[in-house]
């Protein structure tokens, strides 16, 4: 193994260490498990690309002025 990997390894596992047992870790991970959970259920949606496609807008254009 080289250096760069072995101190990469134990930066990681200082680091993993360090945050065991954080208060704030934990929570974290609990909030992201029911975060999960109602993304599951159909009641929340996870981040992403939400934003309408060129073809999607100008129909959306389209309706909007046929429905004035």
């Amino acid at each position: 193994m080289n250096s760069i990997e072995k101190r990469l390894k134990e930066g990681l596992a200082q680091a993993s260490a360090k945050f065991k047992d954080d208060a704030d870790v934990e929570r974290y991970v609990r909030i992201s498990n029911e975060f999960d959970e109602l993304v599951k259920l159909g009641l929340a949606q996870k981040r992403g690309n939400n934003l309408l496609s060129l073809s999607d807008k100008a129909a959306q254009h389209k309706l909007i002025l046929k429905s004035m």
